[in-house]
């Protein structure tokens, strides 16, 4: 069964409709389908992308970050499609720096990466099981590893989290 990203383009022929840009990719583009914007430094604005999304049954999309962006010092604020929003999707698009943000027509400002709901059973108990965690606030004490796939296999990584230099490699 293939799944179905519907979309209608409320500003035709300016809207963009999402794409892939590589076949591997996980998020599908979002632009800035007609407006220039121009954000003064840590400012706000709520851009349309001129599109009414709607996610295949038991999927939701969710509207995160993209890399082009952030190089231009901007960011968003993700957020979430469910399938049953019939509305036009808009981006919260904010300034981070001290300089101003400049988006034109075609900007990739945001993607939209489709993702499974998995909703439980909820049961309530009278208590919850303690979990074995050696740390604090929800930590586990697993390292993070950073991978150099160039260096040979004794210096590859190196522990964000736990300080240790040589990676345990399974």
């Amino acid at each position: 069964m293939q799944h179905v990203l519907r979309v209608q383009r409320l500003h035709p022929p300016q809207a963009c409709l999402p794409r892939q840009a590589l076949p591997r990719s996980a998020g599908l583009g979002l632009r800035l389908p007609h407006e220039e914007i121009t954000l003064e430094p840590e400012s706000r604005h709520l851009a349309s992308m001129g599109l009414a999304i709607t996610t295949p049954q038991g999927y939701y999309g969710c509207v995160v970050p993209c890399n082009s962006l952030a190089l231009r010092r901007g960011g968003i604020e993700a957020g979430v499609v469910y399938s049953h929003y019939l509305e036009e999707v808009k981006v919260a698009i904010h300034g981070t720096r001290s300089q101003h943000l400049r988006c034109t027509q075609g900007d990739q400002t945001a993607q939209q990466i489709c993702e499974w709901i998995g909703v439980p059973a909820i049961q309530e108990g009278d208590s919850l099981q303690p979990t074995q965690k050696p740390g604090d606030f929800e930590s586990t004490g697993c390292a993070v590893w950073v991978h150099d796939l160039a260096k040979p296999d004794s210096q590859r990584g190196k522990s964000l989290l736990m300080g240790q230099e040589t990676p345990t490699l399974y």
